[in-house]
């Protein structure tokens, strides 16, 4: 998480040539610019919990979590992971609303990506 420029972000991370950062498409998350920076932490970690990073056998490309288990901000990674399914978790219904689509929009990027099998 970054209070920089999104493009200035973006283009560095176009300037990665060989990472695979360099392949992605970037774009600011509609509903993402209004998030205060724990809250966009909060949900950049659930969302690695939930597809992992690649160092660790997993999907995403981060080189490191967002947030560490030892934090005591992890009991809200923890909230808006259990509500994914909607509602409760104790996490505001429009973070919740954002991380479920988040995930849905991941999920069919790593169903793609990995013929399914994730």
């Amino acid at each position: 998480m970054t209070g920089r420029n999104p493009l200035a972000r973006f283009a560095e991370h176009a300037k990665s040539i060989g990472t695979g950062k360099d392949l992605l498409d970037y774009s600011v998350i509609p509903g993402t610019g209004t998030l205060v920076r724990n809250d966009a932490r909060v949900v950049e970690q659930s969302l690695l919990n939930r597809y992992g990073l690649q160092s660790n056998g997993g999907t995403l490309i981060n080189k490191i979590n967002s947030i560490s288990q030892s934090s005591s901000l992890y009991k809200s990674v923890q909230n808006l992971s259990s509500s994914g399914g909607g509602g409760g978790g104790g996490s505001s219904s429009a973070l919740v609303g954002l991380y479920q689509s988040l995930v849905s929009k991941l999920g069919s990027i790593v169903s793609l990506l990995t013929g399914g099998h994730h």
